[in-house]
Order: structure tokens, then sequence, then C-alpha cells
């Protein structure tokens, strides 16, 4: 045992035992932003175990680093790795670990699975995850719509196919960034999905044991979780609570139970009667608890001069240089998608994506008219690009901002102050230097046009007839 070793055990069993050493901690290579105060780790390490947070990693005593980055390898006292990611642990970078990771296999006094779940804001500062009223009528009362999907950045393969196979039977709101249906971006998930009887909550990888607030924000929000991941799910809450997708053969199956229960309002009411954790299943107290344990483990042992063993042989794709943990799969369909015919309209759930393109010269007031008609339009996917031109940023302000700005800060309308050019400019300048990738058709109107507020669903309505990869030419009259 090295000198900086000994000096970290002894430090640290005195802590456990007196409480009045207290240990410092540093943290690294994780996601721009974060802030361990703000974290699950900082409830648990500084609240229970009155540990200290440092900057300087020369004053640490332990270092609890991530994926982000490569500053936790210049480190020489005991390390632990810590991910939300569906990533193994790095035995060869650090001695002790927490991931999501459910393997017998592993050594235990070293490993413990510290589901990714256990993060989410509500838990830290409530404690528990149902923050909604689980009592039939408030459950009645409160769920005036019938399903969301919020989803932002990310590869969502399964997600998407079931949104689109479940918005043929009715109208899911989308109010994320990823295929966004509403106009707005949601800023509290759960107090949004708790208008909502249904949740879709599919992961983006499919593991044992990585388990993401993707199921608990149903849960925190009184919604039904619609729910397709970890196939051990049910080891970890009680089965009765959610809707797993694994016990259905396919979507079109699973689209259908959840039409049913839409019809059925007891059957429907019958998921919120039990508890959320099952006899013999942990909780959120339990977890808690745990890991604070694991914890005073570690403080005790230290680095203790001892090498773990390294994971080798893995041959799965890296993820910020770590390794996926292992993918599962049940052999159904998930992800296979079904022939539509040309003729077929686009299912709502993936709703044509349009951006309306204004440029002004000195005409503001006009200007303003047409940004309002637009917010008006009946058809919600739908952005503005307002390019004001030949007016002062003072004008803009007194005139534009006043009125616009709930749609600016909403999401639905980008204005940007250019110079005037030429005619030809008006549409460029609109866009210039923003990534529009995302949109499928782009609207260029005058700004002194006004349209009915159906204009822009007709418009969606007639390129929902054509197969993908077709362009057209739509030219409104009157």
């Amino acid at each position: 045992m090295d000198r900086k070793s000994h000096v970290f055990s002894e430090k640290l069993l005195s802590h456990v035992t007196r409480m009045d050493s207290p240990v410092c901690i540093a943290f690294t290579d994780f996601e721009s932003g974060f802030k361990p105060q703000n974290h699950i780790l900082g409830l648990i390490l500084k609240e229970r175990l009155g540990a200290v947070f440092v900057d300087d990693l020369a004053r640490a005593d332990l270092l609890i680093y991530s994926i982000f980055g490569n500053a936790a390898r210049s480190f020489k006292g005991p390390r632990l790795f810590y991910t939300e990611e569906p990533v193994l642990p790095r035995w060869k970078e650090g001695c002790y670990s927490l991931t999501s990771l459910r393997d017998g296999t592993l050594s235990g006094d070293r490993h413990f699975r510290f589901p990714a779940w256990l993060n989410a804001d509500y838990i830290r500062r409530t404690g528990h995850i149902e923050q909604y009223s689980s009592v039939p009528g408030d459950i009645l009362n409160r769920h005036e719509k019938f399903c969301n999907f919020v989803y932002s950045g990310g590869e969502f393969r399964e997600a998407i196919r079931f949104l689109e196979t479940l918005s043929q039977y009715k109208y899911v709101d989308s109010s994320g960034q990823l295929l966004n249906n509403t106009g707005m971006i949601v800023k509290d998930k759960v107090e949004f999905c708790s208008r909502y009887k249904f949740t879709i909550a599919f992961e983006n990888y499919a593991s044992p044991g990585y388990i993401t607030q993707k199921l608990t924000d149903a849960f925190a929000a009184g919604s039904l979780p619609v729910y397709w991941g970890a196939p051990d799910a049910c080891r970890e809450f009680n089965p009765g609570r959610f809707i797993n997708a694994r016990d259905f053969r396919n979507h079109a199956e699973l689209v259908r139970y959840v039409e049913h229960l839409d019809r059925n309002v007891d059957e429907y009411l019958s998921y919120f009667k039990g508890p959320l954790f099952d006899e013999g299943q942990i909780g959120v107290d339990g977890l808690l608890d745990e890991a604070a344990l694991f914890f005073k483990k570690i403080f005790r042992e230290g680095n203790a001069g001892r090498q773990p063993a390294s994971m080798e042989g893995k041959d799965e794709p890296l993820l910020h240089g770590g390794v996926f943990m292992p993918r599962y799969d049940d052999g159904k369909p998930w992800t296979v998608s079904e022939t539509v015919s040309p003729s077929q309209k686009r299912p709502l759930g993936r709703p044509f994506n349009m951006a309306a393109c204004i440029a002004s010269y000195k005409r503001v007031e006009d200007l303003l008219r047409q940004i309002l008609c637009m917010m008006n339009q009946s058809y919600p996917h739908l952005h503005v690009f307002a390019a004001v031109k030949g007016v002062s940023a003072e004008t803009a302000r007194r005139i534009l901002l006043p009125h616009v700005q709930p749609f600016i800060d909403a999401g639905r309308v980008t204005l940007r102050l250019c110079p005037n050019r030429n005619q030809l400019t008006n549409f460029m300048d609109t866009v210039r230097g923003l990534d529009i990738s995302s949109y499928d058709l782009f609207a260029k109107i005058d700004d002194d046009d006004f349209y009915d507020p159906d204009y822009f669903r007709h418009v969606a309505d007639f390129h929902a007839l054509l197969p993908d990869g077709y362009s057209s030419c739509h030219r409104g009259e009157g």
C-alpha cells in the first residue's frame, strides 16, 4: 500500500466511525455543467456521509469520474467509475464502479449496481418517485389527453416505430425536440405527462439492468408507462404498474391492448392500485442506504494497493471510449417497419415539419401581423423564421418583441435582424447559419400576404399523399 492509500484508509475509517474528519472527493470527466451537489451522489456523499467536494484533484482522497474525458487517468489515488449510460465498468482504470449493469458474475465488493433512474430530480428533491395522487377520481380528472411522446436527441428507433403505429389509432402529442408535433418544447416533463393517460417510455438501448428515467418519469407523473427496454424491469418495479411491451408479440398487438385500456376505465385504473415496489424489491430508500454502505466500505479500504481484474475480449461498439453493455434481443420485430402505400397519408406521429420564412423591409407592423397569423394556424408543426430588415434594433424591440417574445421562448419563432440587400437574399437571410436539416418543407411567404388558418394544414395534407423522396410546388390562391 502506498502512502496516499494508507492515509486515505485511516482518514476515511476515522470519518466513518467518528464523523469528525470529512473526506475530500473530486469529480471529473462528467458532462459539461455537472455539479455534484445537484446529483444523487451529492445527496449520498455530502448529506449522508459528510464528504467535502473539491475542484483540485490534488486535494482529493477519492476521485469519481465518468466517460466524458480522460482527466482521471492522471490521478494516482483511489478512483471510482460512474456512468448513467449503458457502459460496462472500466476495470483497467478504476478500483470501483457504479453502473446500471446487473451481472452476478461481477465482484460484488468492487461494483455496485446504481440504476440510472435514481438520479431523477424529483427523487433528489422529495426522496420518492411518485409525485401525483393515485386516487381514481384524481387520476380521471387529471388525464385530459391520450398519450405523449417526449424525446430529445439520440437514436430511438423502437420508440419512433411504436409512435408511428400507435398514432394510427389516436393522435399522440410529441413535445420534445424529436418529431415535435405540438409547436412547444416541454420544460417540466413530469408536469406535462401528468395530464396524459399513457406515456411512451421506450429506452434507446435494451440491456439487463439499464432502466432510465424514461420509466420513472411516467411513474412520477401518475401516467401509465408503455415500457420497452430492460428485460428485467419487472425485477426493479411492480410489473402490475406498467405495460411491458415485451409481453406482446409486436407493435400491433401492443397497440390493440393500449386501445383496449383506453376504452375500459376500470381495467386502466387497476394499474394504479398496487405499490410501485413489490414485495422483495429494494426501492429508493433501500438503494440509497446500500449505496452509502458501499461508499463506507470504500472509505475503509481505500486503494489497498489492489489492481482489479480487467474485462477483456469485448468486441461491442464503444461509447465515449467505454464498452457497451450487452444488448438484449428477444427476437421480436420491434424495429421492423411495415410497407406504406404511397397513397396513404403519413401517420400523425411523423408529421411534416415545416418552416415559414418571412422577410420584411421597413414594414414591421405587417410582419407582426403575419407572425401572429402563423402562430394561429391550425397546423401545429410549423416554425417561423422571420428576418427584420431596414429597421433599427430599438424599433424591433419596441414593436415586435412585446408580442413575439412568448413564441420565441416556446421555440416556435426565430427572429433575426438583418441588413437589407435584395429580394434574392430575403429567403437565405432567414436561415443563414442555422441547422435546417430537421424540416421537411419550406414556405417562402411575403410579409404582406395573409392566409386562412388552415393554409398549412392543406399544404401538409397535400404533401402527405406523395411517396417519400418526392418534391412538389404548391401554390396557394387568394
